[in-house]
């Protein structure tokens, strides 16, 4: 039995320990599971080697922590390790930091699941390094890898033994040898794809010109065409256009979800404006806050909401049920407004979780290279995508624009915070087929309702860290469905 003081390590070493590190090589290949073996020059130092392994599987695995296995010459069977691979470190520290975990508190598999409380089923390592008298040092396991592929992973070890030992940082140490690198970096990595030199709303307008009379917004029972859509966005642009708004300035808008609110944000974008996305569910203080930092021109809201909104801008307000008359009034032809690609397009504040809210600005160009000439998903006059998140969250950017700018529908959702029932039913009503859903949400449906999403032909996902278990049983209980993990900071325009 270990003692409380080496109890406490090992618990500390291990406690976010959930499953033991994969090896990440060999992918995609299959067939009977055998024995394989590295050997490495028996003068290799302990740690040195042991090192040099957890660097590689860090590498091939992705993981910044990795379990592996050490038998030294004194251990009758392999020992569990944790390493922490930093690659900002120098070498030589980052070797020191495994040398002391080797001499100072080796520990049994036994002594290690029982202070654990770990079932003894689960391994803790899927690769040993080994040191000994009659075979040798090296590192061994087992799988159905090919010899090419034990020779690739052999061939790495080599180099990262051969330049670890070093003051050059743990970054630079390379595995990979010149032609793999050359593949890696250009084989592997086409020339950039070409997207349109355009803004939001051109794209939007050539799609309204080509399928003029498709749907481009459901909500509930009410349905708007792109010709209809651009005609009163062109009429509400003009409006804002006498307003001042163009160029460089910003209008907030304080609405519900609907089809008033896309024919704002497109109002301004044709008028050469950006918008500026207010939440509802924020309290007064908050949007006087992100009012004072985006300070717009115009904020445009419905006269039942306005005693809210007077209180917490200064700008002009303008209340869409209230300029009806004028609206009607207004040209509905596209405006002759010059905007570049690189103008202001949106303000989008984060969180605050780390202190006061900061707005983030993205122009033109991301949204177009967010939705153009990409291939992480199909998009097509045929693109239904179902729009859930509150137009201040980017997510919106992607539900929105990725039916827009395609001369597909964006189906919205009525309910701020809907049911799993309510997205089963939009999805089967109106025949979605992509649909992005925040990794808390993907889990529940994952845990609860996986046949709502059955009939998708796409669902991303992203925000969070994902999981095996909720992505194995989407892969099992979403055959058709291709499924896209996403990732990006407000930012980078939603996806990097």
């Amino acid at each position: 039995m270990m003692s409380e003081d080496r109890t406490t390590y090992w618990r500390s070493a291990f406690e976010d320990f959930e499953d033991a590190t994969p090896l990440g090589f060999g992918q995609g290949e299959s067939g009977i599971s055998a024995p394989w073996e590295i050997q490495v020059p028996e003068e290799t130092a302990s740690h040195l080697l042991v090192a040099a392994w957890a660097l590689l599987q860090s590498r091939y695995s992705g993981s910044p922590t990795v379990s592996l296995g050490f038998q030294g010459l004194d251990d009758t069977a392999p020992r569990p390790l944790r390493c922490a691979v930093d690659e900002l470190q120098p070498g030589t520290m980052y070797l020191q930091s495994v040398k002391i975990q080797l001499e100072e508190s080796p520990v049994s598999e036994a002594d290690l699941r029982e202070a654990l409380r770990l079932d003894s089923l689960k391994p803790f390592f899927h690769a040993t390094v080994f040191q000994s008298s009659e075979r040798g040092s090296g590192v061994r396991g087992s799988g159905p890898y090919s010899d090419a592929t034990i020779e690739m992973v052999r061939s790495h070890l080599a180099r990262l033994l051969d330049v670890l030992d070093s003051e050059v940082s743990v970054r630079d140490s390379r595995h990979l040898s010149t032609e793999e690198q050359a593949t890696l970096i250009s084989a592997w990595n086409p020339e950039p794809t070409p997207y349109p030199e355009a803004t939001a709303h051109e794209l939007f307008e050539k799609r309204a010109l080509e399928f003029p009379a498709a749907t481009a917004l459901i909500h509930g029972a009410q349905r708007m065409s792109y010709k209809q859509l651009n005609e009163d966005a062109n009429r509400l642009a003009r409006v804002l256009l006498e307003l001042g708004v163009g160029p460089g300035r910003t209008v907030a808008f304080y609405l519900e979800r609907g089809v008033a609110q896309l024919t704002v944000m497109l109002a301004i974008l044709k008028a050469g404006g950006a918008y500026v996305p207010l939440d509802r569910d924020l309290p007064a203080a908050r949007l006087g806050q992100m009012l004072a930092d985006a300070r717009p021109i115009v904020t445009i809201s419905t006269s039942d909401l306005g005693e809210i909104s007077s209180g917490t801008t200064e700008a002009e307000l303008l209340f869409l049920d209230l300029i009806e008359e004028k609206l009607e009034t207004r040209s509905s032809e596209n405006l002759d407004v010059e905007v570049s690609p690189d103008a202001l397009a949106y303000i989008m504040f984060t969180s605050g979780s780390t202190g006061r809210p900061k707005g983030v600005e993205v122009r033109h160009r991301g949204i177009v290279r967010l939705l153009a000439g990409v291939d992480y998903a199909p998009f097509s006059h045929e693109t239904v995508i179902l729009h859930l998140a509150a137009a201040s969250f980017d997510a919106s950017t992607f539900e929105i624009w990725g039916a827009l700018l395609h001369g597909g529908r964006c189906v919205l959702s009525s309910s701020r915070v809907p049911s799993i029932e309510t997205v089963g039913r939009l999805i089967a009503e109106n025949h979605v087929n992509t649909v992005f859903l925040t990794t808390a949400l993907f889990n529940l449906f994952m845990d609860t309702a996986p046949r709502f999403l059955r009939s998708l032909e796409q669902l991303l996902t992203g925000g969070e860290a994902a999981t095996n278990r909720h992505f194995e049983n989407a892969l099992k209980e979403l055959p058709s469905t291709r499924l896209i993990h996403c990732y990006g900071p407000t930012e980078n325009t939603v996806f990097t």
